[in-house]
């Protein structure tokens, strides 16, 4: 029989053909082969240990021949990770602290483990500024307005990025940490302006640790300094902060800006000056108010000024004493007259001359041209010299006089143009009456009559209305629209208006009455 070999087996021919029997010293030679049948299992072992604790195990198996060392290839497949997304491989060792890559060859039974880290992310910090009018603005002057890295998963705290802003005090942060995530890790802090509030010894604001957006502004002013004050102290302008409702714990909430109060006006008074009283409040809005406790009953949900006005105390009037209208430049006030009147001109008497040596040849004397007589003044019994008032001789009646009245000339020329109309107009019954030969009746007779009376009528008026306007106007002065003449001038020319119809009108229905009963 053939000896075994491990992992080699027999030639099959070199048995068939062997001799059954051999003699002593005869060699018969067995050749083997490589067996491939016989074969045995090596492999080696991969945990991964994933970040949640647990452990996921690769076992790699290969099977070789028989006589193969007792060792494998580490494929990559066995350690490629097996973590989620946001982590990455940290190690690949053997337990004996080996590293390990793929295609490094293994002993058989190695036990290898994966160990993994989470990835950096980056996230960014956001400071937002709520002023005090509900406007909301980016702080980005600070070095904390950058992009910061943390570890994925891990836990980001929004208290650990607040930073001082002057006029702000940190109020919240959309979420008080964050998870971090493979992207989109951002953080928002809020901050709310208080300027408003308490006041140091100077009178500034200094804020008083409430929001400035839930505080609304009243401001109380004089309109015109001087005519009053709006606190005892004799102040013209002050003002008060009066806080909306609102829950500290809450965020921000834009509703709040249509939330309305009322002032308080606790120091707040209408004290007027001397010579000066009150008269009333109003606001920004021009809505009035008579009273404080008006504005104190009334609701605004922002800023609003309050301005009081005070009006100046006329002086009183004496009835008994004369008013000046207010006369034009030369002119002075006449209450008598009721008139602004020039100063009269003062003129220094004229004294003739006087001959020492009267002629005797006649009473007729002869002055030489080239020679000015001596004049001897006659003495007056007095050292004042006579005063003169020297009137206007074209019309006496309106010294004084400033203007002239434009309405009162129109009015005269319209009365005079319809006076001669109504004159010189001749109807044409005129002539029918010379050739009829009819004889008239006595109311024909009254008619020719009557219309001559319309005539004398329209003339007396329009001779009256430029008498009145002589002796009124003068047109040497400024010209105005109307004066105190300017009703009686319309009436007069109202007069002849209708004078002038009446004296047309009433001659041409006569005439119609008088051809009915010839029919």
């Amino acid at each position: 029989t053939a000896k075994t070999i491990i992992g080699y087996k027999v030639v099959q021919s070199d048995i068939d053909n062997a001799p059954t029997t051999v003699a002593e010293g005869e060699v018969i030679t067995i050749n083997y082969v490589k067996d491939e049948t016989q074969t045995k299992e090596v492999s080696y072992e991969v945990t991964h240990k994933l970040p949640n604790g647990d452990s996921e195990v690769v076992t790699v198996k290969e099977t070789v021949w028989i006589n193969d060392a007792d060792e494998l290839k580490v494929t990559a497949e066995s350690i490629a990770t097996k973590a989620p997304e946001g982590y990455k491989i940290n190690t690949i060792q053997t337990t004996g602290g080996e590293t390990v890559v793929a295609g490094d060859i293994v002993a058989n039974k190695t036990k290898i483990e994966v160990t993994y880290l989470p990835i950096d992310y980056e996230y960014v910090v956001k400071h937002h500024m709520i002023n005090a009018d509900g406007s909301i603005v980016e702080f980005v002057g600070s070095d904390d307005h950058e992009t910061h890295i943390a570890s994925f998963n891990s836990k980001v705290k929004a208290t650990d990025h607040k930073v001082n802003i002057i006029d702000y005090k940190y109020w919240y942060a959309e979420q008080d940490e964050i998870t971090m995530q493979i992207s989109n890790n951002v953080l928002n802090l809020f901050y709310y302006q208080d300027v408003v509030g308490d006041r140091d010894q100077d009178g500034n604001d200094i804020g008083d640790e409430i929001p400035d957006v839930y505080q609304v502004k009243f401001i109380y002013k004089v309109e015109t300094n001087g005519t009053g004050y709006v606190t005892s102290d004799n102040k013209s302008e002050t003002y008060e902060y009066v806080t909306k409702d609102y829950d500290r714990n809450e965020k921000y909430d834009p509703e709040i800006l249509n939330i309305k109060v009322s002032p308080l006006a606790k120091d707040v008074v209408n004290n007027a000056a001397s010579n000066y009283r009150f008269n009333n409040w109003h606001d920004s809005e021009n809505k009035l108010f008579n009273s404080i406790d008006e504005i104190r009953n009334s609701e605004y949900a922002a800023t609003m000024v309050f301005t009081v006005v005070f009006n100046k105390i006329p002086p009183t009037v004496d009835p008994e004493e004369p008013v000046d209208p207010g006369c034009p430049v030369g002119t002075t006030w006449n209450e008598g007259t009721q008139l602004c009147e020039e100063p009269p001109v003062i003129v220094n008497p004229i004294v003739p001359p006087v001959n020492p040596n009267p002629p005797t040849n006649g009473g007729n004397a002869t002055i030489d041209q080239e020679e000015t007589p001596l004049v001897k003044p006659t003495p007056t019994p007095s050292t004042t010299p006579d005063i003169t008032e020297v009137e206007d001789d074209a019309t006496p009646e309106i010294v004084g006089k400033s203007s002239w009245a434009l309405i009162n000339l129109i009015a005269v020329i319209i009365g005079l143009l319809l006076t001669i109309i109504l004159i010189v107009s001749k109807h044409e019954s005129d002539e029918e009456d010379d050739s009829d030969e009819i004889n008239p009746n006595q109311e024909e007779t009254e008619l020719y009559e009557r219309k001559r009376i319309y005539k004398v009528i329209g003339a007396i008026v329009a001779v009256i209305s430029v008498i009145i306007f002589i002796l009124t106007e003068n047109m040497t002065l400024p010209m105005v629209l109307v004066d105190k003449y300017t009703i009686i001038m319309l009436i007069l020319t109202l007069v002849t208006i209708v004078v002038f119809f009446l004296g047309r009108k009433w001659h041409e229905v006569e005439m119609d009455e008088e051809v009915k009963p010839q029919v």
